[in-house]
């Protein structure tokens, strides 16, 4: 009977307890549970199942490979809580004097230079499965020091430019192509789907970007399309399912007041999307409303989310009463934006102002003919480049006045009032006629609602 029981004791600590070396293989079934529940952003999960696991198994310091196995299990609760960290998207929250937490940044590389280490410890498990684990780790970490990097870059002040964004894009290119080759691992499969789905999604959402600011219509159509299908597909298969608040969250306007949840990563890449979709929507206005009837295109525009700039515009058009509201592209300095606006839409340059035409291209014109915008682009392209020669601007509202004299002289005393938002690129100009009183002139509100992060 007392053997019977001390037999059953022994065989219950085995159950706990095993003192076997551990091999690379051993790991490969966990790996494969642990990547499914890190690609469903189950981060708890995920350390539960490592951690289980290391209870069950002591260190055995004779062993080369048994000690690399060990640190690889360290190594994936790190890369869980570091996971947890960035899906929050804390790294990008401002923190006192305007300063953004860098530590997960600092997390990731200890990380990958901790799994880099290891390779002291190999001994001659240099082709065994553990040691492939090592390497596949590392290039997880350095995915994401890449990632990282390139959503700090959307806070620079040159986000937006053809030559940031290609060069963003060109980051993204090369980490895709990276995992990729590394999408059908044995054991994390699940890992590198996880994040290659995000991957992909943002390098859509740039080159969308950059589309845009080129003005190619179809282009921008289609990686929108695109996009939006990598985004249903990364989503989903975490689970998240975007939700509307009441509150609007502004594009990169994060503040300390900001509580970042679990999946803010998602809500924000979401955010960014329709932000995109609204430029679409303002940027070929022109081009899309003759494709349907006024009341369907109306019905699309107005069940887009915020912001809804056609919406906005509308809306200030009809309670300002503005003579223009114009979006205008200053090409001076931007020769990759194509004198093209709208799908296979060229504009007729043959006019005596054709050449400045095609350095100020119009994007939306809300109101008015089109031959007295013609006659006000001379002073109107010339106010464009004095705010743009403004090296400092704290106000980004110029307000200009313009002598501008009719053959009339019945309109000889009136002037044109601009008020211009000197945004990078692109300006927002309100334009309005008033009849000049020397002791007193007559100006309406502005759009101050209009935030450059939309542009």
């Amino acid at each position: 009977m007392t053997s019977e029981a001390t037999s059953t004791c022994l065989a219950t600590a085995a159950d706990i307890v095993c003192i076997d070396p551990l091999i690379g293989n051993d790991l490969c079934p966990l790996l494969r549970q642990f990547g499914r529940a890190m690609s469903e952003a189950r981060f708890d999960d995920a350390r539960v199942l490592i951690e289980s696991f290391r209870g069950t198994r002591v260190p055995i310091s004779s062993s080369a490979e048994d000690s690399l196995c060990h640190l690889l299990l360290s190594a994936c609760v790190q890369i869980v809580k570091a996971e947890s960290a960035y899906y929050s998207l804390n790294f990008m929250v401002p923190k006192a004097f305007f300063r953004r937490e860098s530590t997960l940044l600092l997390t990731y590389t200890q990380i990958k230079a901790e799994l880099c280490r290891m390779d002291d410890v190999m001994g001659n498990t240099k082709s065994s499965s553990a040691e492939d684990i090592r390497r596949r780790l590392i290039d997880f970490t350095s995915a994401r020091v890449s990632m990282i990097n390139v959503y700090n870059s959307f806070l620079v002040e040159n986000f937006g430019l053809p030559s940031e964004l290609i060069a963003l894009t060109t980051v993204l290119s090369s980490v895709e192509h990276l995992l990729m080759l590394l999408i059908n691992h044995e054991s994390l499969t699940s890992l590198f789907t996880f994040v290659a789905n995000e991957i992909v999604a943002m390098k859509l959402l740039l080159e969308v970007q950059l589309a845009l600011i080129r003005c190619e219509f179809l282009q921008s159509l289609i990686k929108l399309k695109s996009a939006h299908a990598k985004l249903q597909l990364w989503f989903s298969s975490i689970g998240y399912k975007h939700t509307q608040t009441k509150t609007t969250v502004k594009f990169l306007g994060f503040g300390p007041q900001v509580q970042c949840s679990p999946l803010r990563l998602c809500s924000w890449t979401y955010e960014f999307y329709m932000l995109l979709l609204a430029k679409f929507s303002l940027y070929f206005h022109d081009s899309l409303q003759p494709q349907c009837s006024t009341a369907d295109f109306d019905h699309t525009i107005s069940s887009m989310k915020s912001p809804n700039f056609v919406q906005i515009f509308t809306a200030f058009q009809r309670r300002m009463e503005p003579l223009f509201i114009l979006l205008i592209a200053n090409r001076c300095n931007a020769s990759d934006i194509p004198p093209l606006i709208g799908y296979g839409r060229t504009v007729d340059f043959d006019d005596g102002e054709g050449e400045l035409r095609k350095k100020f291209l119009v994007f939306l014109k809300m109101g008015g003919e089109t031959k007295e915008l013609n006659v006000m682009l001379p002073s109107i392209s010339i106010l464009i480049q004095e705010a743009g020669a403004k090296k400092s601007r704290t106000d980004r509202i110029t307000y200009c006045y313009d002598q501008l004299m009719s053959r009339d002289d019945s309109f000889k005393k009136h002037r044109s009032a601009f008020r211009m938002f000197t945004i990078p690129k692109l300006l927002i100009i309100k334009i309005a006629w008033y009849f000049f009183i020397p002791e007193f002139l007559r100006i309406t509100g502005g759009i101050q609602f209009v935030h450059s992060d939309y542009f």
